[in-house]
């Protein structure tokens, strides 16, 4: 055998179906530990046939993860959870690695978490695929890890673009559901037990952020901070969550020294940068807004293959970024700025009207009238043009000496304004520049 997905699972019958199809094309036994399902879970495992054991919880994520490494038969271990799903581009990759000869590494796998704002994903990492039979095993009450086991192994640590989707924060700010109130027992009791670990207060202080519980929060990301226990990244990670907490507390000042702190630990990310855009619009400096979303966009952290220094960051849609930036550098009179932005993200800005005309206005204002054709044209494709904005069309054509254009265009009007004398005499005079003199006297005949 390749690969054996290892899973833990209670009640998640709603979530584990299609992370099973998910890893169905790519896994040759899948092991399932259950600790107490009493819905539909394990009749759903068993449709994919699993390799379905029980296991007595005791409190303890490590343990539960260790037990489902006991019954993998596979050359390699993908851990994942029933509210994840393998993305299918990372398919072919993992089929890559499992079937290489080389078993000396363990592989970082990006986690794709749903952030609630539309287009915007909190990207994480961490060590997911790993090699068996190397006695690999997983430290640590919650949030449990393999990074120290496989460092005593001598194994070499490796990047992938291997991903997983999650689902699971979208409900996870709720401090009543049973999960939040499981972690914050688990944290809180691993708190306990270690309370000069500053990751443990950096999990804690997380949990109390996402429940709203944000003055609680503060504190144990400060104590994390104080304890100095973090590498470069790591810190850089933290005080991005304290600016986070900052900014929910309206604390706008505070929040941007922590986030210009973090830049300077770690440059190549989009957090900071992206809460320094939203300190800017929250307390109405717009320079400081538009100053983050330009250092996003020129620097290029927001291109597909960027790979951030940070192991939590921000993955926001490029075009939104600088369709947002455009909206901004026109409420502050930054015409020009503005419509190149616009120009550099035509499919998005096309979605509604109210956006061509948008730029089109500008591109009016700023005498573009090349720029300001082609708007009005895909305009007239997507949404049709009202007799105002056909005038403003054949005007531009004119201007710009497109006379064949001009004169299709005016045709068209006077079909709806058989009347209107001054689109008669334009027409005329138009055919007389195109040396079609005859078409251009009749239509003059029609003005005595």
């Amino acid at each position: 055998m390749n690969l054996t997905t290892a899973m833990i699972v209670r009640n998640e019958a709603a979530y584990l179906e299609e992370c099973l199809r998910s890893i169905q094309p790519v896994s040759d036994q899948i092991v399932i530990v259950d600790t107490g399902s009493t819905d539909s879970t394990l009749e759903i495992a068993r449709k994919y046939k699993a390799d379905i054991y029980h296991f007595d919880w005791v409190d303890d994520f490590a343990a539960a993860r260790n037990e489902s490494l006991k019954y993998a038969k596979g050359n390699w271990v993908l851990c994942i959870d029933a509210d994840e799903r393998l993305e299918p581009e990372s398919v072919e990759e993992l089929k890559k690695i499992i079937k290489s000869p080389d078993k000396s590494s363990y592989f970082r796998v990006s986690i794709r978490n749903q952030t609630g704002e539309k287009n915007h994903y909190n990207i994480t990492s961490t060590h997911r695929l790993f090699p068996n039979f190397m006695g690999i095993e997983f430290t640590g009450r919650i949030h449990e890890q393999i990074l120290k086991s496989a460092r005593e192994k001598g194994l070499q640590e490796k990047n992938s673009t291997i991903t997983l989707y999650h689902l699971g924060y979208l409900n996870y700010s709720d401090p009543y559901s049973s999960k939040s109130k499981r972690n914050y027992k688990l944290l809180k009791k691993s708190l306990g037990e270690h309370p000069k670990n500053a990751y443990n207060h950096f999990t804690f202080a997380q949990h109390l952020d996402l429940t709203g519980n944000l003055n609680e929060a503060l504190k144990h990301y400060t104590t994390a901070l104080n304890l100095n226990q973090f590498g470069q990244s790591e810190r850089a990670i933290l005080l991005n969550a304290i600016a986070n907490t900052l900014i929910k507390l309206k604390k706008y000042s505070e929040a941007q020294r922590y986030c210009r702190q973090s830049i300077r630990l770690a440059r190549e990310q989009v957090s900071a940068y992206y809460q320094l855009y939203k300190i800017g619009m929250l307390s109405d400096d717009q320079s400081v807004a538009i100053d983050g979303l330009r250092a996003l966009i020129d620097a290029g952290f927001l291109e597909k293959d960027f790979r951030t220094l940070l192991y939590s960051d921000l993955q926001i849609d490029r075009q939104i970024v600088i369709f947002t930036l455009a909206n901004l550098l026109l409420k502050n009179g930054r015409l020009s700025e503005a419509l190149e932005c616009y120009s550099e993200v035509p499919d998005y800005f096309s979605l509604n009207e109210k956006n061509y005309r948008q730029a089109i206005n500008i591109a009016l204002k700023l005498n573009n009238l090349k720029l300001a054709i082609i708007y009005l044209e895909d305009l007239k494709n997507r949404f049709g043009l009202p007799l105002a904005d056909t005038k403003i069309q054949a005007m531009l054509y004119i201007k710009e000496k497109k006379y064949p254009e001009a004169i299709n265009v005016l045709k068209d009007i006077l079909q709806q304004e058989p009347q209107n004398q001054d689109i008669i005499r334009k027409l005329a005079a138009l055919y007389s520049a195109t040396g079609q003199s005859g078409a251009a006297a009749e239509l003059i005949a029609r003005t005595m």
